[in-house]
This record gives C-alpha cells, structure tokens and sequence, in this order.
C-alpha cells in the first residue's frame, strides 16, 4: 500500500465516523470535508482555516445549509426531527458526490503526489451539491477557496506526508525517522513483553502526524487498534475542568482566591474539613488536603450510582489529609469540587462547558464527559481489560468497557482520542486557549508527593523530568482498562499521547507508566528505555 493510500484509508477513516455521527446512509463529499477539516496539521486543514472554516465551521456550516433546505420545501427546522436510518452499515459505501470528488482528486496529480490538498481541491470542484450551498451560506467564496487551494499546490508540489499508521514523510529527518522507528519497537514490546492487549500512539512533530499502534482493539475478534480509537482518559479530564474554570477566571466569573464556601456553601463541612480555609487554587493544585473519595472503595461500592454531592459527603467524613496550603497530596475531590464550581458559576453541565468552550472550537470531535450514568463509549472504540489491581501475571482479565463514569465525573470520566488529546494540550502550551494571566497560572507548579517520579503539579497539568534530562508537560489519567499519557514539550510543537487498553505490564515494567516514560524518552531524548 503506497503512502496516499494509507493516507486516503485514514481519511476514509475520520468521515466513516462522521457519518456515524450524523447518521447518514453513505460517505458523501461533505463527510470527506469534515474528515479533511479535522485532519490537523493537513495542508487541506490548514488552507481551510486560514479561510476562517475549521472543523466547527464546517459543521455548523452543514447544519445552517440543512436548515435551509429544509425551509425551501416549508418545513421548520425546530418542528422537523431528521430521521436516521434503522440501521447504519459500520463500513457505509461511498455516495455518488464522494466518488466524484475523488475521482476529480485522482486525475489533478500523478499518485505519488497526491495528499490532503488535491482531496480538497476535488471536493470544491462540484457546483452544485451540499457542499457549494453550505460554502455560500457560510459566506465563503468557493472559487477563490479552490484558487487558494492550488497555490497552495503550485507553491508546494511535492506529496504531503501520508499519516496512516506508521507512515513517514519522504522528507522526514533521519533522526525524526528513528525516533519513530524506536516508539515503533517500544509499542511492540509493549505487547510481546509487557503482556498488554494494545497500545496505541500518536505523535505531533509541528505540522506532521505519525500514529502507529501494536496488539490489539478486542482480544475476541482480534481487530487492531485504529487512529479513531476512542478510550475514557482518566485524570487527562482534570486538565480540561482547569482550562475552564481559568476561562471562567479570565472572565471575571469567579477568582482562584474564592473559597469552595462562598460557592457551595457547607458543602465542603465536617471532620474538621472547612470549605472557608480552601480556596479554587488549592483545588486545583491539590494543596487543598481535602480527602481523596477514591481512597474510600467501600464506601463507593455501597451504590451502583453517584451524584457529585455524594462523592464529596464521602470525602468530608474522613479528617483532612493535611491543613490546607500546608501540603500536597492528588485528590480526585478537588476536581469534583471544581465541577460543581463550574456548574454552579455558569448554570450548565460541566459537560457543555467542556464542549461549548474547548471541544467544539478546537474541532475535538471524538472529546465529551459523559452524562450521569452512560456506561458506553459513543463511536468507534477499543475494549477496555482490567486485572483489577491484581500484579499476578495469570490473574484474571475483565472487560471493563461499559462502567459507569458518575464515580469519576469532573475528576476522570471524560472520554477523547490521541489525535484530539494531540491537539487540546498542542493548543493548551502554545497558550491558543487562555490569555497570559491565565496561562501563567496553570503553569506555575508546586512540588508533588507520592506520585509520579521527578513530577510537578501546576492547576490541572504536570511536568515531568524525563531521565535524560528533559522536561514535558501535560497530563496522565488511567481508569480500569485505559491507562493514557498526553505530554509534550513546552510550546505545545511536539506532542506523544499514547494509551493501553490493559491496566497492568509486565516484563520489567511495574505499570503502564514505566512504558509511556519510555515512550517519552524515546521521542524527546533520542533513546529507547529498553
């Protein structure tokens, strides 16, 4: 398979899931936009977001030209429900406008060549279609959106690099090539040594994207892990409850020096705890010595459900781990504590939040906190197997997939992607979501305690002091079946978010992490751990 059609497959790929999302019957010319549009780092991307049209513009785009339509048969779209198919074909066929879209793509190059932007130019080729009426309702000149396109080509004629799994660029540095080479054998170790179901990883070198993965998505079936994975990310979800309640700050919503008191009034009361002594940024850099409702599994199993409020009544009926400020220890109940902040300052879910301000502009569309009590991971995903803490070599496996998130909620039931986690935090260090006070709050650190090794803790992400030396930044989360890590260097250029879908290691390693630190070396020092 040449480098295009490993690259054309994983674009297929991303509009299969959109058409998933929309429920539609075929893969048309606007599910291969969307698909192109969310293909961050692409030419094709970065063309269309230079005319203002990322992948939420795109989408909301289709929605007004939907709307639209229907309108000009007299229906209202508020009283209309779309109806979607009994059943969706997990592999849909291509629609007539998709096929010629790429049949136009096929003939403006020699296949070698091709990429991203010759896919695009066939897409705005058609005249007529949804795509050209949703263009013109969105105000976008097709025309001069083509002829920008084949600038863009005549500037850069050489082929793009193809971003399947493992695909390198022809142009790729010797020493990019290795590193990826390196990560490649780590990831096969991984299984073969360390006993794990699958791994996945992708890494941001600025606008190129390599992914590769080992082992498997379902030990049943024997199917492989893909770029579309989507898997629960554990305390990743504290890094997203930071960025908006910093949003928040920024605008003059709330103050980091507001006491969980003055927000949830007795909320945080009894065994010594005092809500008026612990203020936001002690929640949010756990030195707020609040107990950690986790620590308390009995207590958890005494229901098969949670609201938030319960977590923190069984958090408050243990004595203070410390006197606030006075230490530091991770508290999932902190963040849960945020959460309702969050719910109580703005009057939403925290899970629109989270959408309306960070997945939806950023184009994060694998990215949600689930509602209450869904056990399910929506769209395509790998099964998650747990030995439930068990270090034995031959205990035991579970499938762990389907678990309720209301007993990690704001603190780790959020659920996303590697390619999404690439881009949030990409953006997240390149300071591209909060203004400067902002980011400098959440990237001042203080020292951490029984928990990662050569850690720091800033509000919601971490730096870690690889062993040659280097410094990373972002966050870790693992659940039962899903262990992930998301870091990169400090402006956000250079990304690695990798996940298992197993919760233990073995063959030299004592968990997951002792993997994803070697993963880490072997991209940002040069060299393999193993």
């Amino acid at each position: 398979m040449s480098a295009f059609d490993k690259y054309l497959h994983a674009v297929i790929v991303r509009a299969t899931h959109e058409v998933h999302e929309d429920g539609s019957a075929t893969i048309d010319a606007h599910h291969l936009l969307l698909s192109l549009a969310a293909d961050q780092g692409s030419t094709a991307q970065r063309v269309l977001a230079s005319a203002g049209f990322d992948h939420a513009a795109v989408r909301e785009a289709l929605d007004r030209e939907f709307e639209h339509s229907l309108s000009m048969i007299g229906v209202s779209p508020g009283a209309y429900d779309l109806p979607r198919p009994s059943h969706v074909p997990r592999q849909p066929k291509l629609g007539a406008s998709a096929r010629l879209a790429l049949e136009r793509s096929f003939a403006s190059a020699r296949k070698k060549d091709l990429g991203s932007a010759h896919l695009l130019l066939g897409i705005l080729q058609a005249h007529i279609g949804t795509v050209p009426r949703a263009l013109a309702l969105a105000g976008i000149d097709q025309a001069e959106l083509a002829d920008r396109v084949r600038q863009t080509l005549s500037a850069r004629p050489d082929a793009e690099s193809a971003k399947a799994a493992g695909a390198l660029s022809e142009s790729a540095p010797d020493s990019r090539a290795e590193g990826y080479e390196a990560i490649q054998r780590l990831l096969q170790q991984a299984v073969t040594q360390g006993g794990l179901p699958g791994i996945l990883a992708e890494v941001h070198d600025g606008d190129r994207q390599w992914f590769a993965t080992a082992g498997v998505a379902d030990t049943r079936t024997g199917r492989e892990r893909s770029q579309q994975d989507r898997f629960r990310i554990g305390s990743i979800s504290k890094t997203f409850v930071a960025t908006v309640v910093l949003q928040l700050a920024a605008e003059g919503r709330l103050s980091l020096d507001d006491t969980a008191e003055q927000w949830l009034p007795s909320v945080v009361h009894g065994h010594h705890h005092d809500g008026s002594g612990v203020n936001i940024r002690m929640l949010l850099n756990h030195t707020s010595g609040i107990f950690n409702y986790t620590d308390d599994q009995e207590a958890l199993n005494r229901s098969e459900t949670h609201t938030p409020e319960s977590l923190v009544r069984i958090a408050v009926a243990h004595p203070p781990t410390f006197t606030p400020s006075s230490g530091w220890a991770y508290s999932n109940t902190n963040y849960v504590l945020a959460g309702m902040i969050v719910e109580r300052a703005t009057g939403r879910a925290l899970a629109e939040e989270i959408t309306e301000r960070i997945s939806r502009p950023l184009g994060l569309t694998g990215t949600y906190l689930p509602h209450g009590s869904d056990p399910t991971i929506h769209g395509p995903h790998s099964r998650h197997y747990t030995k439930l803490f068990q270090t034995d070599p031959g205990a035991p496996v579970h499938d762990a997939t389907e678990l309720d998130p209301s007993m990690f909620w704001a603190a780790g039931g959020m659920i996303s992607t590697a390619g999404d986690l690439n881009r949030f935090f990409g953006a997240l260090l390149g300071g591209r979501i909060l203004p400067p006070d902002q980011q400098h709050d959440m990237f001042t650190t203080v020292p951490t305690r029984d928990w990662i090794s050569d850690a720091a803790y800033g509000l919601g992400v971490s730096s870690v002091r690889l062993p040659c030396g280097e410094t990373v930044w972002g966050m870790g989360g693992a659940l039962f079946g899903s262990w992930s890590y998301s870091y990169g260097a400090r402006g956000g250029a250079q990304m690695v978010t990798a996940n298992v879908n197993g919760d233990w290691a073995n063959g030299g390693w004592d968990d997951p992490i002792g993997i994803f630190t070697d993963l880490l070396q072997a991209k940002f020092c040069g060299r393999s751990g193993t």
